[in-house]
């Protein structure tokens, strides 16, 4: 087979991976946002009530799963990131682009491998720390 030399559905390709790139992002960042809306109005309501101060600790079920979800989405975002450098790599080396085109790989040990690789990014871990930390730290001082 001759080499896949189709400059329109490269564009294309490229576009809809920084599209899910972008959407990718996008969640990360609504991770957070839910993350802190949530949490302090979990805050909020356990002080309000003198009764549920003792139980500031659920706090932290909202901020494990957005933890988990947050370095879902970045795992993804860094899987596209990869699938399009390697890609854009393929077409300045003249390679056949053929089988790499509008291909995505499913493997389970690729997807533990981006998700590790979102938990162990700062934008991730350090945001999720702090608000472990500062939950810990509220329920010391308050409970």
């Amino acid at each position: 087979m001759g080499k896949f030399n189709d400059s329109e559905s490269w564009r294309h390709y490229i576009s809809l991976l920084q599209e899910n790139i972008t959407r990718m992002s996008a969640n990360c960042t609504s991770c957070k946002n839910w993350l802190i809306t949530i949490v302090s109005a979990l805050f909020a309501l356990q002080l309000a009530n003198a009764s549920l101060k003792p139980y500031l600790w659920i706090s932290l079920v909202p901020t494990v799963l957005f933890l988990v979800l947050d370095a879902y989405y970045l795992g993804q975002e860094k899987r596209f990131r990869d699938l399009e450098n390697r890609f854009v790599r393929s077409i300045k080396s003249d390679e056949d682009v053929t089988d790499l085109i509008y291909s995505f790989s499913d493997e389970p040990k690729e997807k533990w491998r981006y998700f590790l690789a979102g938990l162990k990014s700062p934008s991730t871990w350090l945001l999720y720390l702090v608000m472990v930390l500062a939950i810990i730290v509220i329920s010391i001082l308050i409970g």
